[in-house]
């Protein structure tokens, strides 16, 4: 086959298909296979049709057609004629398999291919900020414990734990990690030795008591007169601020298990710049030192407030006239 002339034109293959005679041709109808080439192979001691390209009617428009290409399969053996495999549709799209069909167009920059689940792929924008909202990915997705899931978000759950730092140099920090090794519980208990005979298990808390220049309590230094507080004292009040009297009220809040082992009082002398260190102990004050509350005094009376008279003589702390002054109280914890 050849042909010679100056166009682009080219020798070509034609097929004609029409229904009815040669005499009396009339048109085809929808879905009529317009023209093919087949292939056959000698299988089993006989020929069979194994491939096929043909060209279709479209079964919606007879002036249009399909091209299909046929082939068989290991599992169609025992079929009669190739199943088709890959086909251009009237329209320009590309169908596989007679089971998805692809979009005739190009999607935007971006875009992705989806499925309806039905055949038909499309071109789709992935929504950002990672949200999955348009998908169905949502479906297989949800929270577990501690974990919360809502509109494409994933996120830690909030415990009954307040964020922060547990613990110090005397202040042990107390946990409670559940099976997913989260922390839903968190609290402070103080360091002792153990409740054993003492030992290096001692601790120190202490305040600053002010005295005016009079002898009584300067309620106007400090909070009422006391200062410096250490941490695990939960609270000191005066009680009586004359100076004849001068009574404290101690609460250790509940951080110590057992009462001071020692009081210890450093009296502050004005005229030599000096503390004067003196032990409180029963023989030395005027009034009694006292545990408020009943019960053993290696158990439940760590727990109770200690009443103690500390005046400025009894302190130690002295000064000229017009002069304040002051003295640090001091009380060894054993635990």
């Amino acid at each position: 086959m050849s042909q010679y002339n100056n166009t682009a034109d080219a020798p070509d293959i034609r097929f004609f298909k029409a229904r009815g005679t040669e005499a009396t041709p009339t048109n085809i109808s929808a879905g009529d296979k317009l023209a093919a080439i087949n292939v056959e192979a000698r299988t089993g001691g006989a020929f069979s049709e194994v491939g096929t390209i043909s060209f279709v009617s479209s079964s919606t428009n007879t002036g249009a057609s399909m091209l299909k290409f046929g082939t068989k399969s290991n599992s169609e053996t025992s079929e009669t004629y190739p199943s088709t495999k890959f086909e251009i549709t009237e329209a320009g799209n590309i169908k596989f398999n007679n089971t998805y069909t692809f979009p005739s167009s190009d999607g935007s920059a971006g875009q992705v291919l989806q499925t309806d689940g039905n055949g038909t792929l499309s071109f789709a924008t992935v929504s950002g900020g990672g949200s999955y909202a348009n998908s169905n990915v949502e479906a297989y997705l949800s929270g577990g414990t501690g974990i919360d899931f809502s509109t494409g978000e994933i996120s830690l759950a909030n415990t009954a734990v307040t964020a922060g730092t547990y613990g110090s140099s005397t202040q042990a920090p107390v946990i409670t990690i559940d099976a997913q090794g989260r922390i839903t519980s968190a609290t402070t208990q103080a360091i002792s030795g153990g409740g054993g005979g003492g030992g290096s298990g001692t601790s120190y808390e202490y305040f600053k008591l002010h005295y005016t220049s009079g002898g009584a309590i300067d309620t106007a230094q400090g909070t009422g007169g006391i200062s410096n507080i250490s941490s695990n004292i939960g609270n000191v009040t005066v009680n009586n601020s004359a100076s004849n009297s001068c009574e404290i009220i101690v609460d250790f809040g509940g951080n110590y298990n057992y009462p001071p082992l020692a009081i210890t009082a450093y009296g502050f002398s004005q005229s030599t710049s000096e503390y004067n260190i003196k032990g409180m102990i029963q023989s030395a004050i005027n009034t009694t030192l006292k545990l408020d509350g009943s019960g053993n005094p290696h158990g439940s009376l760590g727990t109770a407030n200690i009443t103690m008279s500390l005046t400025r003589s009894e302190t130690g702390s002295s000064s000229g006239f017009g002069q304040s002054s002051h003295a640090w109280i001091y009380f060894t914890m054993g635990g």
